[in-house]
């Protein structure tokens, strides 16, 4: 959780460097601002994904853990793998 505020602050801020960087003058700047900015979104945009990817796995392997309790008991339905 602590995790993903800290994503959702990153993504926020670099939102806000890049409308900052319209209203500068010195192109120098506007291009490091411009080139940050999306570096930062990108990464969070990403991360925050890989949280979302990595949280609906656990959730169907969570439900199909509660869904097969024979497995778990070495009951196997009888089917054998040979």
């Amino acid at each position: 959780m602590l995790l993903a505020m800290l994503l959702l602050f990153f993504l926020i801020f670099g939102i806000y460097l890049l409308m900052i960087s319209c209203n500068i003058k010195d192109p120098m700047i506007v291009v490091t601002l411009i080139f940050s900015s999306s570096l930062m979104i990108l990464v969070s945009l990403s991360l925050f994904a890989g949280l979302v990817m990595r949280g609906i796995s656990r959730l169907k392997k969570g439900n199909q853990l509660t869904g097969s309790a024979s497995l778990i008991d070495g009951e196997d339905g009888g089917y054998h793998n040979h």
